[in-house]
């Protein structure tokens, strides 16, 4: 008898079954997505690595209102509008700690006339966040992944003269079309052309290294060219005399903003 008792004791019960099943039924549902979303971690991005959330939404609570920052991040779209806008008139901007955009469809009265000097050159080594926020403000997008991977950003640059206007300041009621959002003007363009590659930390490379197109960068087959603008060889035929620079380098390579003035006239 004892032996059929433990044999009963071994059979499941029925009941117990349907009260276990009753209580996962009693428990709040999961849906597929939440439970996805607890389980596995979110992919890292550059952004996230580099710090850009924490920088973009706590540390910048505004931009400096005379900002220089470097263009060589824009794309071919954002710098034709900026030179086509400074043919036209007085290019102004929408700038904050997101954002720095032409606004295509508005601008003010004026030119840019150019004064050259003497060619310079200059060799630019990004390597970490720190160095890319200090620089190229807004280019985390563009180069971060980069940085991300241990490259440095190398960034060439050939300065041939500088176009500025003779504007001191300028207020909303200078400003003609749809200017929504304005916040700058570009008081000054720095001219020439630049060149963008990937780099090595603790190698610093010339500017005409940096110029170099792929087919001919047969030694450093591991860069990367990421953002190109002028040429270097048109650059080295510039006077500092002339009113003009040569056709092939005559790229902005930073450019200086100033505030929109609260009222027209008011000092800077």
């Amino acid at each position: 008898m004892k032996i059929a008792v433990m044999r009963r004791a071994k059979r499941s019960n029925p009941w117990v079954g349907l009260v276990v099943l009753g209580a996962f039924a009693a428990l709040p549902s999961c849906g597929a997505g939440k439970a996805a979303e607890v389980v596995a971690p979110k992919t890292p991005t550059a952004a996230g690595a580099l710090g850009e959330e924490e920088w973009g939404s706590s540390s910048c609570r505004t931009v400096s209102p005379h900002a220089e920052p470097l263009v060589v991040d824009w794309t071919v779209e954002d710098r034709v509008d900026l030179e086509s806008a400074m043919k036209a008139g007085i290019a102004v901007v929408k700038h904050d700690c997101k954002t720095l955009k032409v606004l295509k469809r508005c601008h003010a009265a004026g030119t840019y006339p150019f004064v050259g000097v003497s060619r310079k050159e200059e060799i630019i080594q990004i390597a970490n966040a720190d160095d890319l926020r200090m620089n190229v403000p807004l280019g985390i997008a563009k180069f971060g992944a980069s940085l991300e991977r241990g490259s440095t950003i190398d960034v060439g640059l050939v300065l041939v003269g500088k176009r500025t206007t003779n504007l001191r300041s300028l207020g909303p009621k200078e400003l003609d079309g749809d200017c929504e959002g304005a916040t700058h003007f570009v008081r000054a363009a720095h001219v020439g052309a630049f060149s963008v590659r990937t780099g090595t930390r603790g190698k610093l490379r010339a500017v005409a290294d940096v110029f170099l197109s792929s087919a001919e960068a047969v030694t450093e087959t591991s860069a990367k060219r990421l953002n190109k603008d002028g040429d270097l060889e048109a650059c080295k035929a510039s006077k500092a005399s002339a009113d003009a620079p040569p056709d092939q380098c005559q790229s902005a390579t930073r450019i200086e903003l100033a505030p929109i003035a609260v009222a027209a006239g008011a000092p800077e």
